[in-house]
């Protein structure tokens, strides 16, 4: 795979780690997707498999990305010309979230499925039963689904289809929402954060152990959204 970069954006230095970065984004389509549209202005950032080493603390200008597990790639860079906020700013890329539609079938399937003979004590056993009745109510299919239309017949249906290229997604939220923190779960996985801090609806903020005060893009654009993830249910 080939991603292009606006000639004359990079650094004449050829960014760390960026073969290994390509390799990734080779077979992670969503991130080679954000490459495409960060490297115009930004250029390739540097790319640390084992996070972002304690000598950048002097760094004025970053531009770094490294994985914290999950399909989840952090990416930590000072915006060009600075920002509105005066931050840094911490973007977390996830995979792409699956159609509404197909998640509330597969929920609706899965509330047919669970009885109270069905306990779990700890997290990896809520995760395990969860997948494990995600495989029992799909079938994966290789054409794309309209899930709008099977989410109409949900009633008639015994298994929902999805397509190839949907499920490992359907799989990652279904996990980070019914089991893990929503969309915190980024941060939670991010072992440099050292404090995460939520003043109301706006962005996420976070102290990083290696780059300081940071804005992220995680964004509580309402009252009843931030309500929401407060009290679930």
């Amino acid at each position: 795979m080939s991603i292009a970069v606006a000639r004359g954006v990079m650094s004449p230095r050829q960014p760390i780690g960026l073969d290994r970065l390509l390799e990734e984004a080779s077979k992670t389509s969503y991130l080679a997707k954000y490459l495409r549209e960060i490297t115009p202005k930004l250029g390739y950032p540097d790319y640390y498999e084992s996070g972002p080493p304690s000598e950048l603390k002097k760094a004025a200008n970053v531009n770094v990305m490294y994985p914290v597990g999950g399909g989840i790639y952090i990416h930590v860079y000072t915006p060009p010309g600075g920002s509105e906020t005066g931050y840094r700013r911490y973007v977390a890329i996830e995979p792409p979230k699956p159609p509404r539609e197909l998640v509330e079938a597969v929920e609706v399937k899965i509330a047919e499925l669970i009885d109270e003979t069905m306990v779990v004590e700890s997290d990896e056993e809520k995760k395990n039963l969860l997948l494990k009745l995600v495989d029992q109510v799909t079938v994966i299919v290789d054409t794309p689904v309209n899930y709008r239309i099977q989410l109409l017949k949900i009633n008639r249906i015994r298994r929902v289809m999805v397509y190839r290229e949907d499920y490992d997604y359907l799989r990652y939220y279904l996990v980070r929402d019914k089991v893990g923190l929503g969309p915190l779960e980024p941060l939670i996985r991010d072992p440099f954060i050292e404090d995460i801090t939520c003043d109301g609806v706006g962005p996420i903020y976070i102290v990083h152990k290696v780059f300081g005060p940071l804005e992220t893009n995680i964004v509580f654009r309402s009252e009843e959204e931030l309500d929401k993830f407060i009290l679930p249910g």
